[in-house]
């Protein structure tokens, strides 16, 4: 990555906030997107209340981190946000990196004399979630929204949006495994479709290998998957669990996408990066990273047995090495980080950076 420092005046500047206790995609997303703002010359700040973000940006980003303490309640915690950001500069860009502190684009507009400059970035989906319906409306009030997807901007009522996928880091590309091996990788839950991944895994004749990858925050329906993966698929299936980021893609030769309701597709790019070709719905933000029959394929999620079907015409066509070659190059050509990092500052309305940049 290119590290570039501009001398022509004050910095722009722009603080990210969030609120979220998680640290899936969206916290890398976040950390990604400081980098390479740093490395263009932006001032970058975080306010949080998630300490383990904290830790990771104090890592590689710097001390300019805040850390404040917040109530759970996805309400309440707004308020200690909303005294902190009342009294942050006007010059600076506040990025909401959480969907549930959209409230203060709303508390921010009404309670502060000086306009603040507020940008919120959208990497949820509301479709299959009515309780997100009103944090949606409040987008309206942002000076512009960051969208992970197309399908994600579609959701915003009367909005205005950017659409600016997430830049990724390069990876390796993993060898073909000698077993046609299928993963799916995220948390075991129902929103992932886990269920119905081994059903259309079951349907393809030979040998054909799943493997779960990811954390199982439901004990419950873990048991009830693993109960149906052992009758229908036998030793054919594997829960690994969580696994370090470095191995998540090795001795896979498909990474299966069951959900149709994803609001992106980091972790297809990150596949394709890897030359795992991918399988996803025609729905979803996933899709938008994937061209049928060229970088991955694609099924109809709302046809039992579509999926499978699909598989079966890959491992019968014998296409393996020449759509992860053209997925690696799709990926090297549309993920890096300062593509999207110029991308993400023309959204977020700092074009002097951009335009010297690129001189």
């Amino acid at each position: 990555m290119r590290s570039t420092r501009f001398s022509h005046g004050a910095r722009e500047r722009v603080l990210f906030v969030t609120g979220s206790q998680a640290f899936w995609g969206a916290e890398n997303s976040l950390l990604g997107l400081a980098a390479i703002f740093s490395g263009l010359g932006v001032e970058v700040g975080l306010l949080t209340s998630n300490r383990k973000l904290a830790d990771a940006w104090e890592k590689s980003i710097g001390p300019s981190v805040e850390t404040l303490v917040a109530p759970p309640s996805r309400v309440a915690r707004n308020l200690p946000f909303m005294r902190r950001l009342r009294r942050e500069d006007r010059g600076t860009r506040i990025l909401i990196f959480d969907l549930y502190l959209s409230p203060l684009l709303i508390l921010l507009r009404l309670l502060t004399i000086r306009q603040p400059r507020l940008y919120l970035d959208l990497h949820d989906s509301r479709l299959r979630n009515p309780k997100r319906i009103p944090f949606f409306l409040l987008a309206m009030l942002a000076n512009n929204v960051v969208c992970v997807s197309e399908y994600i901007s579609r959701q915003i009522p009367l909005g205005k949006a950017a659409v600016v996928w997430r830049g990724i880091e390069p990876r390796a590309q993993t060898p073909l495994p000698k077993r046609f091996c299928v993963g799916v990788v995220g948390q075991v839950t129902t929103t992932k479709r886990i269920r119905e991944a081994i059903e259309e895994v079951a349907m393809v004749p030979g040998d054909v290998r799943l493997e779960i990858r990811g954390s199982a925050p439901d004990p419950e329906y873990l048991t009830m998957v693993a109960s149906l993966g052992d009758r229908l698929l036998g030793e054919r299936i594997v829960f690994t669990g969580l696994v370090r980021s470095s191995e998540v893609f090795d001795d896979l030769t498909l990474l299966l996408v069951m959900n149709d309701d994803e609001p992106s597709g980091r972790v297809v790019a990150e596949a394709q990066s890897a030359g795992v070709i991918v399988i996803c719905p025609h729905g979803g933000g996933a899709s938008e990273f994937v061209v049928h029959g060229v970088t991955g394929f694609k099924f109809d999620s709302r046809i039992p047995g579509d999926c499978a079907r699909v598989i079966k015409q890959l491992i019968e066509a014998d296409r393996l090495s020449e759509v992860r070659r053209d997925a690696r190059r799709f990926a090297d050509e549309h993920y890096s980080l300062e593509l999207q990092g110029r991308e993400y500052l023309r959204a977020l309305a700092i074009e002097s950076v951009v335009s010297e940049y690129l001189r």
